[in-house]
């Protein structure tokens, strides 16, 4: 087993059992909602990062870190529009141990997402799965956000 293999499977492994400490992630998190038409709106995402850390970008390698992740619960109220776009300082760095390219963020990244709502007084449950990382220390996160419509 090579060392990508190993810590990548680390990842996967340890990502669960650290998940629940949300308050240990350096990453400030925000949203909001932005009517675009009658039923069409634009939830944006908005992340802080502090000074000596990133975040890692949606569009990351399979082998490659835990990328971040939007899970948007299942409901009849509304249909997501397209996929999650990502903005921001992003950064590509070749990396050793996985032995890629990978994109992460600096400083301030906004991800956003167009929702066309199907019933009155919809509600969205997203998921956000997260790893921000600096020199020395990375933090897998969890986070859930409830948004009315």
């Amino acid at each position: 087993m090579g060392i990508p293999f190993s810590c990548a499977l680390l990842h996967v492994l340890l990502f669960p059992l650290f998940a629940l400490a949300q308050s240990d992630s350096p990453i400030k998190w925000g949203f909001t909602v932005d009517r675009i038409a009658t039923n069409e709106t634009v939830i944006t995402f908005i992340a802080g990062i502090p000074e000596g850390w990133h975040l890692y970008s949606q569009f990351i390698p399979p082998d490659g870190p835990y990328p971040t992740r939007f899970l948007y619960k299942s409901d009849d109220g509304y249909k997501k529009v397209g996929s999650t776009s990502e903005k921001g300082n992003l950064a590509t760095h070749y990396d050793e141990i996985y032995e890629m390219d990978i994109r992460w963020f600096t400083h301030h990244v906004e991800f956003s997402q167009r929702i066309t709502k199907l019933q009155p007084d919809t509600t969205i449950e997203v998921i956000l799965e997260y790893m921000a990382c600096n020199d020395q220390v990375c933090v897998p996160s969890r986070k859930t956000f409830v948004i009315s419509l």
